[in-house]
């Protein structure tokens, strides 16, 4: 790993008042739900670190990242961004100049000069720009569409404001994008990109409620924005403040698998019936198989996630000895019993849990 990304965790973030407040930046957080799908949807690697050093960091991959990109994300309600005022320094409360908002993001590429790929700032609103003929449009626009007035101001500001001169716009990328988020009913706009994403890998067939599925991934955004303190190591770094694609995947894995949980009961119910299992129990078994599809959605859900792990493994070996689905769930249920973890799940969760993990075994 780059020198520098390990000293992504020994650097102390220039504020720490974001973490306390983020909670009520719920378009920032729909924001990170948009890109999340986005990058599943262009099969990207990704870790996303929340609210550390910038609002959003995302590094090209959460094992050996070699890269980093900084987001800072702003909103308002009218008017049009200028680099003015991009770059304009308010004064703090003993009249020192504070940084400007170009300025507080360029600081991330100060800091991780040979490891930053892009600085992106993002806001609903779009820009006030003079660009050079036939470059750059509302929706994103690079540093280098600017002209030669735009790059000269932005160089002379950042250079006194940092003291260093300002490598811009050869290094590194600087992005100003507007976007389609609205500020308004933001929440609305991320659960149809959730559709997108489930309707791009399932071919339209039924899925889980949308609501459940956002719920689950904006929980997650807030957790880890929310977290407060210092990390040690990137490991605690990732769990404590990232969001990896691996844990995403394989939350989403079994909806992007294409399997429709509705058609594999309706396999399932027929052979409870044959085997003697009654009405009663089978309903039962039905309301925990519904609770289980979406509760191991749940990135953050580490107690069950443990346990999938090993009913998944126990499913293997019992159906290599050719057990009958009522001997698979009472086997699941007797090795659970002697799992100190599996104790706060009901004996029906645990059999939906051993059932729909064996027919999904047997459909890879």
């Amino acid at each position: 790993m780059d020198t520098q990304l390990k000293d992504i965790i020994a650097t102390r973030p220039r504020e720490t008042s974001g973490a306390i407040s983020a909670n009520r930046f719920d378009f920032q957080k729909d924001w990170l739900v948009c890109l999340i799908i986005d990058l599943h949807l262009q099969k990207k690697d990704y870790l996303i670190l929340c609210d550390y050093h910038e609002d959003i960091v995302v590094l090209d991959n959460e094992h050996e990242p070699r890269t980093i990109s900084f987001f800072q994300i702003k909103t308002r309600k009218e008017g049009k961004w200028t680099i003015t005022g991009l770059l304009k320094q308010k004064k703090g409360k003993k009249g020192e100049p504070l940084s400007s908002i170009l300025g507080k993001l360029y600081s991330n590429f100060i800091k991780f000069q040979t490891s930053t790929e892009n600085l992106c700032f993002i806001s609903n609103a779009s820009y006030k720009f003079k660009l050079v003929e036939n470059a750059g449009h509302d929706s994103k626009i690079y540093c280098s569409d600017l002209i030669d007035e735009e790059l000269k101001k932005i160089k002379t500001c950042l250079g006194l404001e940092t003291g260093m001169t300002c490598s811009l716009p050869e290094n590194p990328e600087l992005i100003f994008e507007t976007t389609p988020l609205p500020l308004s009913g933001h929440d609305i706009f991320a659960k149809g990109k959730l559709v997108e994403l489930l309707d791009h890998f399932l071919h339209n067939k039924k899925h889980p409620p949308v609501s459940a599925l956002y719920k689950t991934l904006f929980d997650e955004v807030r957790r880890k924005t929310a977290h407060e303190g210092t990390c040690t190591d990137f490991e605690e770094l990732k769990a404590k403040k990232g969001i990896c694609k691996s844990k995403i995947e394989a939350s989403l894995g079994s909806i992007l698998s294409g399997k429709d949980m509705d058609e594999l009961w309706s396999e399932v119910r027929p052979n409870l019936v044959s085997e003697g299992i009654p009405a009663l129990e089978i309903n039962r078994i039905r309301n925990a198989w519904q609770k289980y599809e979406v509760d191991r959605m749940d990135p953050t859900n580490d107690a069950l996630i443990k346990l999938r792990s090993k009913i998944t493994t126990w499913c293997k070996d019992i159906q290599n000895q050719k057990n009958t689905l009522k001997e698979i769930m009472d086997k699941v249920c007797d090795l659970s019993k002697e799992d100190n973890g599996s104790l706060v799940f009901t004996s029906e969760y645990i059999k939906a849990m051993a059932l729909l993990e064996t027919y999904e075994i047997e459909s890879i």
